[in-house]
């Protein structure tokens, strides 16, 4: 096996701008008009097969953002399991990798590296994995908007996560 192995500057990490686009729909529940939001379809290459390969509830939590039941700037300290979730999500989307095609793993005191499934090593010299992590969800901007479709009166909203063009670490 030919494995391609590359080492990552900074401005390399800077030049992927990942993003992630989805579509939510809102659906009523009950009388009381209370709304409940699901995963319809990604805007990116990312299908929900893909996002529950991540986590079985990265779906639900992406619909909880998108409403804004969850912020994911002020997460509170019981809800680090939530968080942990979102930094893998993350991780797959920074790097445009769905979660079967790519491992991270920390390179001792060297850096963190990435093998994809595609035979090819990215070595992040310098950054540890966990802190890495860490900037990706600090640097994240998660954006909302509502669309009313008035054929199926319905409403939808699109759920767009972005790294603010600003270096990760």
């Amino acid at each position: 096996m030919n494995y391609v192995y590359n080492k990552l500057s900074f401005n390399d990490i800077v030049a992927l701008k990942p993003s992630f686009e989805a579509n939510f729909k809102l659906i009523k529940v009950n009388k009381k008009c209370n709304l409940h939001c699901v995963f319809d379809a990604s805007m990116t290459s990312y299908s929900k097969e893909d996002l529950i390969m991540i986590d079985s509830k990265i779906p639900e939590i992406l619909a909880n953002i998108a409403i804004g039941e969850y912020n994911v700037k002020n997460a509170k300290e019981n809800d680090s399991l939530v968080e942990y979730k979102i930094k893998d999500f993350l991780m797959y989307i920074f790097f445009r990798s769905a979660p079967e095609k790519i491992v991270f793993s920390n390179y001792g005191d060297k850096g963190f590296i990435a093998l994809k499934n595609s035979k090819e090593i990215l070595h992040f010299p310098n950054f540890n994995l966990s802190e890495f992590r860490s900037a990706l969800l600090k640097y994240a901007s998660f954006h909302s908007t509502l669309y009313k479709n008035q054929k199926e009166k319905s409403k939808s909203l699109k759920l767009k996560v972005t790294f603010n063009n600003n270096p990760v670490l």
